[in-house]
């Protein structure tokens, strides 16, 4: 952790804490203009956000993942959330969402085959049983 910067967990940051909400549609989560946001949350944020003092405007995240279930690909509940794949741009009004989901999707599906750990299939289990902790 760096000096100064909470810990960033889920619920301190909107882009993950939308994109774990089981209500939502959680394949991706992006805004093309963070400052126009009313309530944007993110810990490496400052408390009153400028266009001179935030570390970016725009960003698109997706959730590096394994999908537990055939028809769970957009539900958090039916997928193993390994970590989030983000991308932010200091300039506000980059992405084209129809250009740049399906990149971002695809390595961050690859990410999963790259970094997951043949010893993590019990979390996975227990995640299918919906037991232990997630």
């Amino acid at each position: 952790m760096r000096t100064g910067i909470p810990a960033n967990t889920v619920g301190r940051n909107t882009d993950f804490r939308v994109l774990m909400n089981p209500d939502e549609n959680n394949r991706c989560w992006h805004h093309n203009d963070l400052l126009s946001m009313e309530s944007y949350e993110n810990p490496h944020w400052p408390s009153s956000p400028t266009v001179r003092n935030v570390p970016y405007r725009a960003t698109m995240v997706w959730p590096i993942r394994k999908v537990l279930r055939e028809a769970g690909a957009t539900n958090p509940s039916d997928s193993y959330v390994y970590g989030f794949l983000t991308v932010d741009t200091p300039e506000p009004n980059v992405f084209v969402y129809e250009r740049h989901f399906h990149l971002g999707a695809g390595f961050a599906d690859h990410l999963l085959s790259v970094l997951w750990d043949p010893q993590q299939t019990r979390f996975v289990h227990e995640a299918l049983m919906g037991i232990g902790a997630r």
